[in-house]
């Protein structure tokens, strides 16, 4: 049988995995980089869920535009109130909203309408809709406006922090144009 040269006899023997020790010591790395990085996920965290919130938001607007100038107005925009959610002001739209069809296609009236799509509320953001009065609900009429407003805004905040830079609104004027501004919480004038 061939004997094998010295330097290569003593390798076999050896495991070339890592030790109870070794493993130990980089998961430690691990665990104290990840602790490290996990405050710079916050923000981007907070970023995301505002930004989702204005989308969802936006194609909230855009639907019920679209709605009404299908079936010729007839349908709400308004907060949700769903159980065990509770907000202190008229103005607080945090816990959802929904687009409600005033009118079937029969014509005849019915209480309280029908909910076309509704949107759950925003986890951890805070939605402020703002109009010259505080409103829970907005009309649009056939031609896709919001009623007799002068025109709407709806701040965004991440709940709990009052920090501009990390707030948006979105701006409908009186014209029907649907604006979004980063890092504010109100529209310019």
């Amino acid at each position: 049988m061939p004997t094998l040269p010295l330097h290569l006899s003593r390798s076999l023997g050896r495991s070339t995995g890592l030790s109870t020790i070794e493993l130990v010591a980089a998961l430690a790395i691990a665990a104290i980089l990840a602790a490290l990085a996990m405050p710079s996920f916050g923000g981007v965290i907070e970023r995301y869920r505002l930004r989702r919130a204005g989308e969802d938001m936006t194609a909230t607007i855009y639907l019920a535009r679209a709605e009404a100038l299908r079936r010729g107005g007839h349908v709400t925009l308004r907060k949700a109130s769903p159980p065990g959610c509770v907000v202190r002001e008229v103005a607080d739209w945090s816990c959802g909203w929904q687009i409600l069809v005033e009118v079937p296609e029969d014509g005849t009236r019915r209480a309280g309408g029908e909910i076309l799509q509704a949107w759950p509320a925003p986890e951890h953001v805070k939605v402020m809709f703002r109009t010259a009065q505080a409103t829970s609900q907005l009309s649009l009429n056939r031609w896709g406006r919001f009623g007799n407003t002068l025109g709407f805004s709806v701040a965004l905040s991440p709940a709990g922090n009052d920090d501009k830079t990390a707030a948006m609104v979105l701006c409908m004027s009186v014209g029907g144009r649907l604006q979004a501004f980063q890092q504010a919480d109100k529209c310019p004038d």
